[in-house]
């Protein structure tokens, strides 16, 4: 999940606006958090890639654009029943010219809905690359 949002896409939320902070104020915290995770795969070796076209759960909000993850307690629960993304992303499929060799996806068990989505979207892609 590594879309940029716009900055009209970014709701006043309690969570936003501790992530924020916390990512220091004026900093693009979206290019610090993909940083983040470039260090984190390739200290294993591995190349990174990023589902450019979904933002980060506390960035998405339903169709009538209403804020969907607001407070760090929902990062850590149950995927919202409006998040397009727990139904489209399962739904990709990779280029046909991608061997795969391997599939790595979050477990989940920390249970940031993110990581959920993710999980059961390489769940899916097993059963098209068994």
């Amino acid at each position: 999940m590594g879309g940029k949002p716009a900055p009209d896409q970014v709701a006043d939320t309690p969570i936003t606006r501790d992530l924020h902070a916390r990512w220091k104020a004026g900093d693009d915290s979206v290019a610090a958090r993909i940083r983040e995770d470039e260090a984190a795969v390739t200290s294993l070796g591995a190349l990174a890639d990023r589902l450019v076209y979904w933002l980060d759960c506390v960035y998405r909000t339903s169709r009538a654009g209403t804020p969907l993850y607001t407070t760090e307690q929902s990062l850590f629960d149950v995927v919202h029943r409006d998040d397009v993304a727990e139904q489209l992303v399962p739904t990709l499929v990779l280029p046909p010219s991608d061997v795969v060799h391997a599939i790595y996806a979050p477990l989940g068990v920390g249970h940031h809905v993110d990581h959920q989505i993710v999980r059961d979207w390489g769940l899916e892609l097993r059963q098209q690359y068994p």
